[in-house]
């Protein structure tokens, strides 16, 4: 989770078709999530929890190699193999990886972090090697106000308009397949 910025269910939901470890940087497809749901049990569904999550992550280099690990060890070669599953190769439950995790945490005197703090870490790190706009975008579906005052700082009294710092933004867009693409339009 925490070099992907993705959700529990999301994570749990990888299967070895969605990742691409041979490029470089190597990538991660989101395109599903874990659900529980009574009388049904845990499956995964073929689409994460909003349109808008469908989408390829660049992976840093330690989650790569820690993939690449776990790829390694597994049984199933299926392209369908869920990466993160049970000993019975059904899918894990959120509820039970949020138990494991602060179990882990509390072992080794952690307490208090949660899963959406390992997404808020990696907006983080996007907003201080990026702009405020592609980590708000790519981490957290809902700008936080203010962004836009950062990206357009407001016209000085008396200064000219083609004096200002050009224009910035960080946009991303569907493409028919349901990937989404990054694309700086800078003053255009």
């Amino acid at each position: 989770m925490l070099g992907t910025s993705a959700r529990i269910g999301e994570v749990l939901a990888i299967r070895r078709r969605d990742l691409d470890l041979t490029t470089t940087p190597a990538t991660l497809r989101i395109c599903g999530t874990v659900i529980s749901e009574r009388g049904v049990g845990t499956y995964r569904q073929e689409h994460p929890k909003t349109d808008r999550s469908n989408r390829v992550i660049a992976l840093p280099s330690f989650t790569a190699e820690a993939l690449r690990r776990r790829l390694a060890t597994m049984a199933d070669p299926s392209l369908d193999a869920l990466v993160f599953r049970s000993r019975e190769g059904t899918p894990l439950t959120t509820a039970n990886v949020r138990r494991q995790l602060r179990k882990v945490l509390g072992a080794a005197g952690i307490e208090g972090v949660s899963p959406l703090m390992f997404r808020r870490t990696v907006a983080t790190v996007i907003k201080e090697q990026a702009s405020l706009n592609l980590a708000s975008g790519t981490a957290r579906p809902h700008r936080p106000q203010g962004d836009d005052q950062a990206l357009h700082p407001p016209q000085r009294a008396g200064e000219p308009a083609d004096r200002r710092a050009p224009r910035r933004s960080v946009r991303t867009r569907r493409r028919g397949d349901g990937l989404m693409t990054v694309t700086d339009l800078e003053g255009s």
